[in-house]
């Protein structure tokens, strides 16, 4: 139903060194795009599982880094990862959505220092033309009817060149290293990581767009205390730099693209416990900050022509080539969670029962700035002004939403051939 990829197995096979790329050589699911060579660095790729596209989650060290009911903010430290396991279907009641579950495990330190490194670099010349003849020249079908509305092309310094969003540069620098902080007892790991890639924006010549991915830190501690006790700490700063969100030769001018530098820190403190040789108890306690702001362009020099109102032609969905943008906004999530979960092992009972008993609770809360510099929006209808939106900005609302959850699940193994995943499940909101 899902497959367990370990770090050798994300080192060794093809890979973009994303997890969307990776997910997408996993059996039961199905992406909306692929990442080829890194080509798609900075932008998700949706998928999804048996017919369902809502409701995925995500947990990274057992935190809920969920946003919203699907997405996944932030973008991950590749080389950091022990394994991550994704699964379309058959997951048991401790899962809190019925889509995929996408869980990450990252590395731990052990009794002897070691450390890895890894760097790749790609530049335009080292990217191959190979555009169709039919997407060269606007509104020039091919033998299926497909065209482009925009041609390729362009000449620059009396050459003709023609590329999609090719890159121009792009470089994937990781490093890690872990070790003994006292042999047998306690131990750390760290690592960092920066993916930068410049891409030219299609139909816009030399115009480019940055896209860069920063992990500035990812550090996890492990303690043994005495022989069945562990205590494990996790944190990790996650953040991405897009100067030119939206930007394209179409519908959004320079003037009304967004300026994007966001960052999110998931960390927990867990304890594990071996209670005998049938039982186990986890106790986490985590948070997640994601912080998501979205400013004009022109507070950061990119653009310094006129500056009017937005606006917008309804007909076509083409902006104004001076006006400002209408989604301008400074987002903060905070997401503290606890989670309590114990499991048992029984056999002899008609088979072998592993038990698993657990409680959860979260608070998601969210805190949405909204600006409007001019206070109106112009929605016009084939060059005309047919609607206004007014504002009264600044302004900013509040979600909160409070969660409890218990539950518990049987892994019922009757023989080799047949399993039973049971599991009952109570969720309350408010």
């Amino acid at each position: 139903m899902g497959p367990n990829f370990t770090k050798e197995l994300l080192t060794e096979i093809p890979n973009a060194r994303g997890i969307w790329a990776a997910m997408s050589q996993a059996p039961g699911l199905q992406m909306t795009g692929f990442d080829v060579g890194g080509s798609n660095t900075g932008n998700q790729t949706g998928y999804r599982s048996y017919g369902m596209d809502g409701q995925n989650q995500t947990r990274m060290e057992g935190i809920d880094t969920t946003e919203g009911t699907a997405a996944n903010a932030g973008y991950f430290d590749f080389g950091s990862f022990e394994e991550f396991q994704v699964g379309g279907a058959g997951s048991d009641a401790s899962a809190f959505a019925g889509g995929a579950v996408l869980t990450i495990s990252v590395k731990s330190g052990g009794d002897r220092f070691t450390g890895s490194w890894y760097s790749d670099y790609v530049s335009e010349s080292q990217l191959t033309d190979n555009v169709p003849d039919f997407l060269r020249t606007a509104n020039t079908p091919d033998d299926d009817g497909f065209f482009s509305r925009n041609g390729l092309c362009f000449q620059r310094l009396g050459e003709t060149v023609c590329r999609g969003n090719a890159v121009k540069k792009q470089y994937d620098l990781n490093g890690d290293v872990g070790g003994p902080l006292w042999k047998q007892k306690a131990w750390f790991f760290t690592s960092w990581r920066l993916n930068d890639k410049y891409a030219y924006i299609t139909g816009l010549g030399d115009t480019t767009e940055q896209s860069k991915l920063s992990n500035k830190y990812t550090f996890k501690g492990t303690f043994q205390v005495g022989r069945s006790n562990q205590f494990i700490g996790f944190l990790n700063k996650r953040e991405k730099l897009q100067d030119k969100r939206g930007f394209n030769n179409t519908t959004i001018p320079l003037s009304a693209a967004y300026y994007q530098s966001s960052r999110n820190y998931p960390f927990k403190g867990e304890w594990t416990s071996v209670l005998g040789s049938r039982a186990f108890l986890d106790v986490l306690a985590g948070n997640w900050y994601n912080f998501f702001p979205l400013r004009p362009v022109r507070d950061f020099g990119l653009y310094d022509g006129p500056w009017t109102p937005p606006r917008i032609d309804t007909a076509t969905s083409v902006r104004s080539a001076t006006g400002g943008n209408n989604g301008y906004q400074d987002q903060k999530r905070y997401k503290p969670q606890v989670y309590v979960n114990m499991s048992y092992f029984q056999d002899g009972l008609l088979g072998s029962h592993d038990f698993k008993f657990g409680y959860d609770w979260k608070r998601d809360r969210r805190q949405f700035f909204r600006d409007q510099p001019f206070d109106i929006h112009y929605r016009d209808l084939r060059g005309a002004a047919n609607e206004l939106e007014l504002y009264t900005s600044p302004n900013t609302s509040i979600n909160d939403v409070v969660y409890n959850a218990g539950f518990i699940s049987d892994n019922w193994k009757i023989t080799n051939r047949l399993t039973f995943n049971l599991g009952l499940r109570f969720e309350h909101y408010v």
